[in-house]
């Protein structure tokens, strides 16, 4: 069972309308439910903080709760709900193929809009790189890389 909090300050400057900034926190719990399973929450915007400007538009509280189930040590399942206040729920699943240890293979799907992921990764020691990409209907592609060191164990 683990709980963590983050602290967030926000701050936004237009050229034509000003600045404006905001406090405010979030925080989330992950659960082991099992050898293969583990469950989680997190909600973003707790204290309902809004840049305090009628130009600006508020900041949305979120909403998450998901799970994971390893249904072998080759096949990971993952779902999530995702809940902002001001649209409704948005679905997301995926799944993680490892063929070998170290490679690992991943495919999504979300439901608003309905948009389609894939994505491969090589994890050797404390180095990882990921490759991603995404295709949105009105944004077009997005392909996401990253590079990660891990100190310690």
């Amino acid at each position: 069972f683990s709980i963590g909090v983050q602290f967030h300050w926000l701050h936004t400057g237009l050229a034509e309308y000003g600045q404006a900034s905001a406090f405010t926190a979030s925080a989330g719990i992950l659960y082991q439910a099992g050898p293969r399973m583990q469950l989680g929450a997190y909600v973003f915007n707790l204290v309902q903080a809004n840049m305090g400007s009628e130009l600006m538009e508020p900041i949305p509280s979120v909403i998450r709760l998901g799970g994971s189930f390893e249904t072998s040590d080759k096949v990971t399942l993952l779902l999530e709900a995702v809940k902002d206040f001001r649209h409704p729920i948005e679905m997301r699943g995926g799944i993680e193929y490892k063929p070998i240890d170290w490679w690992h293979l991943r495919a999504g799907i979300t439901t608003l809009p309905v948009m389609m992921t894939f994505g491969t990764g090589i994890v050797k020691g404390p180095v990882s790189i990921d490759f991603a990409y995404g295709f949105h209907q009105l944004l077009g592609s997005s392909p996401h890389f990253s590079l990660q060191y891990a100190f310690g164990e």
